[in-house]
């Protein structure tokens, strides 16, 4: 068996089966070994329906799936922030890109550098994380990439190649940055984790299905989820106050008040926060998916073993490339995906490649 071999076989068995093997063992690898996989799939398969209907069957789904922190207030209007990384003993100091590789990072929805700090800790280049102006007045997808967009033109040399990385959220905002940039004939590579813009879509409409209106779903489960990041005491009581106050601007001027003034976090910028996040739940909603260009850019994307929604492999995001999405598993889940320091790998290999 030669590598070349090895390799497809092992690419076969992770995304057919989720099984993960060293070199060595596919070696050793024989038919009746393959026939107990088989038959450990199918079993697995008839005893858990890979097919949920109702968010009641995906236990993991919700908001706190995609917000998982509230972040640090002092940075969190910077709009481009270095994280720590395997570069430079960890400098935090912004650096010219012509002196050395560096990667844009685009976060999740809660838009902070911090969450993307697991992952930094594993790259050896300088990573630039753009956060999200959350007191500006972008509130589609394609407004957001703009803002990121003018960002990295500011700082990449007109011969450079751009690498950017987006996680679940910041995917959709770094495929409209691409397309941007490609407009303007730069030429890069796009890792994206976990994120494509059917599994946002249906990930949250997932996380707010519910009794009532779309919208009135999103604003009540998205305080609810505040509640338990900011201040998870008494929260039931005032949470169904939210039934009778009828707009946004009143619920979330009731939640700032009702919040204790010793929480860690100023009146205004817990009500720029929350409202940012609504904002960026609603684009989710109401991005079309519909491909308006074919890229170009050679893509990678990087999803966790732990799989949550029975969408295809790719998450649909060939239909978006004029070349397939290459598409690896590794493991951990959504949140834990992040401190893999295979992804690290992955990406140095693709940059050594280029």
């Amino acid at each position: 068996m030669d590598s070349m071999m090895a390799v497809e076989i092992k690419q076969t068995l992770e995304r057919q089966f989720e099984v993960f093997l060293t070199p060595q063992d596919i070696r050793s690898m024989t038919f009746a070994k393959l026939q107990e996989i088989g038959a450990s799939d199918d079993k697995e398969k008839k005893n858990d329906s890979n097919e949920p209907k109702s968010v009641n069957d995906l236990s993991d789904v919700g908001l706190k799936y995609l917000i998982r922190a509230v972040g640090d207030e002092k940075s969190a209007y910077y709009p481009v922030v270095r994280i720590p990384s395997l570069y430079e003993d960890g400098s935090t100091v912004e650096e010219p890109l012509t002196n050395h590789c560096t990667i844009f990072v685009i976060p999740g929805l809660e838009g902070i550098a911090s969450m993307m700090e697991p992952l930094s800790k594993n790259l050896n280049m300088q990573v630039l994380c753009l956060q999200y102006d959350i007191s500006g007045v972008a509130s589609t997808i394609e407004e957001m990439a703009i803002n990121h967009y003018q960002l990295i033109e500011q700082r990449l040399p007109a011969d450079q190649e751009y690498f950017i990385l987006g996680y679940s959220f910041g995917g959709l905002i770094a495929l409209e940055v691409v397309k941007l940039l490609e407009k303007n004939n730069r030429k890069g590579k796009l890792w994206l984790i976990d994120s494509a813009p059917q599994f946002l879509r249906v990930t949250t409409e997932l996380s707010v299905s519910g009794e009532n209106p779309l919208d009135d779903e999103i604003q009540i489960q998205l305080l609810k989820r505040f509640f338990d990041l900011v201040w998870p005491q008494n929260k039931d009581k005032l949470l169904m106050e939210f039934g009778n106050i009828n707009s946004w601007d009143e619920r979330l001027n009731y939640f700032v008040e009702k919040v204790p003034d010793d929480v860690n976090y100023s009146k205004s910028y817990q009500k720029q926060l929350f409202n940012s996040a609504y904002i960026k739940l609603k684009a989710i909603i109401n991005y079309d998916e519909t491909p308006t260009v074919i890229l170009k850019t050679p893509t990678l994307l990087i999803r966790p073993t732990e799989q949550v929604l029975p969408i295809t492999e790719d998450y649909g995001l060939s239909k978006y490339f004029e070349s397939s999405v290459m598409v690896h598993f590794v493991e951990g889940n959504h949140y834990t995906i992040l401190e893999n320091k295979k992804i690290g790998e992955l990406i140095g290999q693709s940059i050594a490649a280029n």
